[in-house]
């Protein structure tokens, strides 16, 4: 299932023929406006006199592009382009093509991983889908009460349903923690690093008077359990795989089925270990540059070609566009594919593929000295980049490591240069 179904052209038709059966012909333009936030949009090009507007649509919504684009020329004069086609996935922001036709800002319509950008502004326009929130209502309720005994409830949601969900928040805001997701502009900003209250662009609520929290803590996380509202999806994946100490509920406002999830985490990290175990052996290493919007990605892969060079192994860089069999096929002389993308894009089943496909997670535990595989997940490369500088290492000597393979079965040997490596916190 895609990470986001109910951004699909047919969810959005019969969301609007729902609304003109039940409110007439005269609410299709009301509600056309309202879904792609034209007003909002309107205000805030006028606010910030913006002048050349690059709009980003998905697949499943660029046949509304021109009437989007229409709207937005006729009521501000400003130079408006779509952006046809991305490089990567559309959930991440093209600032690249953006910045070639020198573009003021990005208006981002529907399904966004919510990483950060560093060069334009970003306007994020999600859509507004509905909820039944009396069934929603009715059965949190239920599950709440069989609840009662965890320390905190954490509730994750798809921010199509943001604005529906938002009524709710001051009648449970005493019995769980929100999530917050900062819609509207979002300025350029200087990344700071470290917050261990900001998940995939969620920030979960924090009380009042109360101590900053590790959501990352063993212990915090197997007494906490966790409520997503949405359908199925990466997103709930890459939660699951955070947080798997965790148990997970989720609620689809389509089909409104509220259930436990029962999904075998466990065995998904164990196919996720073997992947780790097969980096150790691999001897070229492809990087596989999947985005050009995330900020700090060239820093990730900086430092991913510092940890393979310290480890005397080979690597090649490739930007080769949207992932497939086909493209990465030419490339036999690898062992072995890092992915650097955002969270959305980040975790491949790599079974169809040639050669095993991991994430800058996965080959920092395979070969750093001294990482080991804890069952923590990390899917965010942006975590990864909390230098401790009181572990770095100024000695120049070189160490021999001698490990078993569990893929060749046989004792292997490389030399490490202490000088070069860099430990990271990590959250391990």
């Amino acid at each position: 299932m895609s990470g986001m179904e109910s951004f699909s052209e047919e969810r959005l038709e019969e969301e609007w023929k729902s609304r003109m059966m039940n409110e007439g012909k005269g609410m299709e333009l009301n509600f056309f406006s309202q879904f792609f936030d034209v007003k909002g949009t309107i205000e805030c090009i006028k606010q910030h006199q913006f002048k050349r507007i690059a709009l980003q649509f998905g697949d499943e919504w660029m046949k509304y592009s021109p009437k989007v684009a229409e709207w937005l020329r006729k009521e501000t004069n400003a130079n408006i382009f779509i952006l046809g086609d991305t490089s990567f996935g559309s959930c991440c922001v093209d600032e690249v093509a953006a910045e070639h036709l020198e573009g003021d800002v990005i208006i981002h319509y529907g399904r966004a991983c919510l990483s950060l950008t560093t060069r334009l502004p970003v306007y994020y326009v999600f859509g507004m889908g509905s909820i039944n929130l009396n069934d929603f209502e009715s059965k949190l309720e239920e599950t709440l009460s069989l609840m009662e005994g965890k320390k905190d409830v954490i509730l994750f949601y798809d921010p199509f349903y943001q604005h529906c969900l938002n009524k709710l928040q001051p009648k449970f805001e005493n019995r769980l923690r929100w999530t917050f997701i900062e819609g509207g502009l979002r300025q350029v900003v200087t990344l700071q690093e470290g917050k261990s209250d900001t998940f995939f662009g969620r920030r979960i609520e924090k009380r009042e008077s109360e101590e900053e929290i590790d959501w990352m803590d063993p212990q915090i996380q197997s007494n906490t359990n966790f409520i997503w509202v949405g359908n199925e999806g990466t997103t709930l994946n890459n939660l699951m795989m955070t947080f798997n100490l965790s148990q997970f509920y989720s609620y689809s406002p389509t089909t409104l089925v509220f259930r436990q999830e029962n999904i075998n985490v466990n065995r998904a990290l164990m196919k996720r270990y073997y992947l780790v175990q097969q980096a150790k052996d691999a001897e070229v290493i492809g990087i596989v540059v999947g985005t050009l919007g995330v900020g700090r990605y060239m820093d990730m892969i900086e430092y991913l070609k510092k940890v393979i060079r310290d480890c005397g192994k080979q690597y090649y860089t490739f930007i080769v566009g949207k992932l497939n069999v086909a493209k990465l096929a030419n490339f036999q002389e690898i062992d072995i594919f890092v992915l650097v993308a955002c969270p959305e894009n980040s975790l491949i089943d790599s079974k169809d593929f040639y050669k095993p496909i991991i994430t800058p997670f996965e080959l920092e535990v395979a070969l750093l000295s001294g990482r080991e595989w804890t069952g923590r997940y990390i899917t965010d490369f942006s975590k990864l980049l909390e230098v401790d500088a009181s572990t770095n290492s100024s000695s120049k000597v070189e160490e021999e490591e001698t490990r078993f393979s569990f893929i060749s079965g046989t004792l292997k040997k490389r030399t490490i240069n202490l000088e070069k490596k860099t430990l990271l916190k990590a959250n391990s």
